[in-house]
C-alpha cells in the first residue's frame, strides 16, 4: 500500500533512531478464532483492528518487524499479524512513552480485546475493534491528538507515506 493516510514506516530522521509509540491499523478479511500466547483462543470479527505500541529503543525498527512476515511470535500481536494485514501506521515520535494514553483516548472510543497487548502495563488493551478501516484510520487520529492534549506533550505526528509489505 503507497500513500498511508495515518504516518509513516520509514524514518523521517534520516536514519536516525527515534523513540516513541506507534498505532497500527490491521485489517482481518474474515472471522478468525486465533490462538494468542498465553491469553488463548480469541474470536475476532472480521474488520479493521488498532494495535498501539512503544519503541523506546527504536521506532522504525520496531515498526519494520511488525510489517514482515518472517517474525518470530513475540508478541500479541504477532499471532494476529499471521492472519491480518497493517493497512496504515501512526508514528508519535517523542522521548515519553505515548501508547498507554493512547490505548486509553482509544478505549473511550472503541471496543477493546481485553489484555491484548497489556500485559506489562495496568491498560484494558492496547488492541481496539473492530471498525471499518476508515473508520478506524478517524479514531486512532483522534486518540493521538487527545493522548497528546491531555500529556501537555507535543509528539510529531508524522505524515510521511507507508509501505507496508505483506
Amino acid at each position: 500500500m503507497e500513500g498511508g493516510a495515518l504516518g509513516a514506516a520509514k524514518s523521517p530522521s534520516g536514519g536516525v533512531s527515534v523513540t516513541g509509540s506507534y498505532v497500527l491499523v490491521i485489517s482481518l478479511d474474515r472471522e478468525r478464532a486465533i490462538e494468542v500466547g498465553a491469553l488463548g483462543e480469541i474470536d475476532f470479527p472480521a474488520g479493521a483492528y488498532a494495535y498501539v505500541g512503544s519503541a523506546m529503543g527504536g521506532l522504525d525498527a520496531r515498526i519494520a518487524r511488525h510489517l514482515r512476515d518472517d517474525r518470530r511470535l513475540h508478541w500479541h500481536v504477532d499471532y494476529l499479524l499471521q492472519h491480518a494485514e497493517v493497512v496504515d501506521v501512526l508514528r508519535v515520535e517523542s522521548e515519553e512513552r505515548m501508547e498507554c494514553a493512547i490505548a486509553a483516548a482509544l478505549a473511550d472510543r472503541l471496543a477493546c480485546v481485553a489484555g491484548f497487548g497489556a500485559s506489562d502495563c495496568t491498560c484494558e488493551s492496547h488492541l481496539f475493534g473492530p471498525a471499518t478501516v476508515s473508520t478506524m484510520t478517524t479514531e486512532v487520529r483522534d486518540a493521538a491528538a487527545a493522548a497528546d492534549h491531555a500529556g501537555n506533550k507535543r509528539p510529531a505526528l508524522t505524515e510521511e507515506d507507508t509501505e507496508p509489505q505483506s
